[in-house]
């Protein structure tokens, strides 16, 4: 049986005698020479991966060592990806997020440091020293791998790439520059594909499905849930990125946190990424919504102590988030500054608007005062797609939205207005969240689909339930009195409501991603990321903190469960959150 792709090597012997003549193996199992520039360069990558060993043998600060942890791990992905020709694997294992996050943790730890005025000795400490040596090994891998890419023309063709005809050179050198070029673009085409679409939804499914069903308190917990599973654990997407995109969704109407995690896995995996994301994390909530309509009806668990303790969950997870994306979007005072005064701005004219304000507040700012500091963007077509086609979906979000009425009004049939119903709700509310109560009551309580009593005992419901309030729908749908209602008036209502998302997005994030590569947006961008972590923080003193810790006592049961993420995952932490709450409350 072949190993698998990531399957790691099992070395049964130190030696092996294979290299004896002067030759050894690429990836693919091809002999070539050992003075190839391949086996030169992934071997000074090598090199400088066991001098950041030596590094790390030694005292370091804290906050350096898992970075340069984590840099170990990357130089063996990119010793693989040197050591397999063009052409013999579908994709490289380095990828953009990669880079974008070795930038981020440059620029935070660079922030702190004075002006350098001069050049600098290597020396002072042990591992300064270390890290010198270690940089200059580093230079020199760069070199040996732009030289080999220079002497190796294009190979096999990698799936999805066009491969150019070469036409004879005028001159060996110019063949090989042309070649390398060739090569490059290649690999860049590959890289547009590999994040727009060539990823498998699969594994967005899998992820979204846990958060599915870990995912408690609201809106803003879910940005931190989402911050941790897919910016931290799983470098899906940089932290510059996830902060745009929180900014994007936050300022379209509907589900906040949602369209939050269809945008991401689009990024990794195009429209049927955006659709698994969608589906992992609504399908838990709808499910269980749906079964309790028609199993137990009115029966309320929203004071239950377990539910208690699944809302505390929700006030470390946000305050890890705030301070992370602190550390790497606002590093020095004047984005700190802008954040504080976004929070301020946030707190003190609450709701959508106040949350609007602050994100606008941050890019003017930004275009004014950050053009000098904002990041190169590092991927500039996350969402692809024909100009048409956008286009398409905003006329398509307007016409359902003020046509649908008209037409359940002329043809009488009850799907129709409860398609409308759930699609006026989903595509007029802003912030997400909570906010749809009032549009959803107006939609199926006034024309007496649901009772009063039924309608907040399905809310009382919704609060115990991990992953989008706007599962809530899927209970309307299944309780409602006309036909349809139970599973396939849920499946109707969950599907509508989210409609509008869905065409937003396919509007919009082809639009953002045309312009965000614009110098001018690139700072701007720099302000919003500052002032989305005022939002945060704001968000994290209300509704987080002002709603579920209200005593001394939940705040010292949310310290406990901080420091219980500090050694266990999110995962594992919730089922011990709602089993702690059920006892102590």
């Amino acid at each position: 049986m072949p190993r698998a792709r990531d399957e790691p090597v099992r070395l049964t012997k130190i030696y092996t005698r294979g290299g004896d003549r002067g030759e050894t193996s690429l990836g693919d199992g091809s002999r070539v020479s050992k003075l190839d520039g391949r086996i030169e360069a992934y071997g000074t990558v090598d090199e400088l991966n066991a001098a950041l060993g030596v590094v790390l043998a030694g005292q370091l600060p804290d906050e350096l060592r898992p970075v340069l942890s984590r840099v170990q791990n990357e130089l063996f992905d990119l010793g693989a990806d040197l050591a397999v020709p063009v052409g013999a694997e579908g994709r490289l294992r380095v990828e953009q997020a990669t880079i974008d996050r070795l930038e981020e943790d440059c620029d935070r730890l660079n922030a702190g440091l004075g002006e350098l005025r001069s050049f600098v000795l290597p020396g002072g400490t042990v591992a300064a020293a270390g890290l010198h040596v270690a940089r200059t090994i580093c230079r020199r891998a760069e070199r040996e791998a732009l030289r080999a890419g220079r002497e190796h023309e294009v190979g096999g063709a990698r799936p999805g790439l066009p491969q150019p005809a070469l036409r004879p050179p005028l001159h060996p050198l110019a063949g090989r520059e042309r070649a390398f070029r060739v090569r490059r673009a290649a690999l860049e085409a590959r890289r547009d594909t590999r994040l727009t679409g060539g990823r498998n939804p699969a594994e967005v499914l899998a992820v979204a499905l846990r958060l599915g069903v870990t995912s408690f308190g609201g809106p803003v917990a879910h940005i931190g849930y989402f911050r941790h599973e897919y910016v931290e654990r799983r470098g899906w997407i940089a932290e510059r990125e996830f902060s745009e995109l929180v900014a994007v969704t936050s300022l379209l109407p509907g589900p906040s946190s949602s369209q939050l995690g269809m945008a991401i896995g689009a990024r990794r995996a195009g429209v049927p990424g955006a659709l698994a994301a969608w589906v992992g994390f609504t399908l838990p909530t709808a499910v269980a919504m749906t079964a309790l309509a028609l199993a137990v009806g009115s029966v309320d668990v929203s004071g239950a102590g377990w539910v208690h303790g699944l809302e505390l969950v929700a006030v470390p997870v946000v305050a890890l988030a705030v301070l992370a994306m602190g550390r790497a979007l606002a590093p020095d005072v004047a984005r700190a500054s802008l954040a504080v005064v976004a929070a301020a701005i946030a707190i003190l004219w609450h709701g959508f608007g106040g949350q609007a304000a602050a994100i606008l507040l941050g890019a003017v700012v930004g275009t004014a005062a950050f053009r000098g500091r904002a990041p190169v963007p590092g991927l500039t077509r996350a969402f692809v797609g024909r100009r048409f086609v956008a286009a398409g979906c905003l006329v398509a979000f307007a016409a359902l939205l003020f046509g649908l009425r008209p037409l359940a009004d002329a043809t009488g049939g009850h799907v129709l207005a409860l398609v409308d119903a759930m699609y006026r709700s989903g595509a007029l509310v802003f912030g997400g969240g909570h906010v749809v109560l009032p549009l959803l009551h107006d939609a199926v309580v006034s024309p007496g689909w649901v009772g009063e009593q039924e309608f907040l005992a399905g809310y009382g419901l919704a609060q115990a339930m991990p992953g989008p309030l706007f599962g809530f729908s899927a209970y309307l749908g299944a309780i409602e009195e006309p036909t349809p209602n139970g599973i396939a008036g849920a499946a109707i209502a969950v599907f509508a409501i989210y409609l509008p998302s869905f065409l937003l997005l396919g509007g919009t994030l082809p639009l953002w991603s045309s312009i965000r590569a614009h110098a001018g947006v690139q700072a701007a961008l720099a302000g919003i990321g500052a002032a989305v972590v005022g939002v945060l923080a704001a968000a994290l003193w209300d509704p987080v903190l002002t709603t579920s810790a209200g005593n001394v006592g939940d705040v010292a049961f949310a310290l406990s469960l901080l420091l219980l993420l500090r050694v266990l995952p999110v995962w594992a932490v919730v089922p011990i959150a709602a089993a702690a709450g059920a006892i102590v409350f």
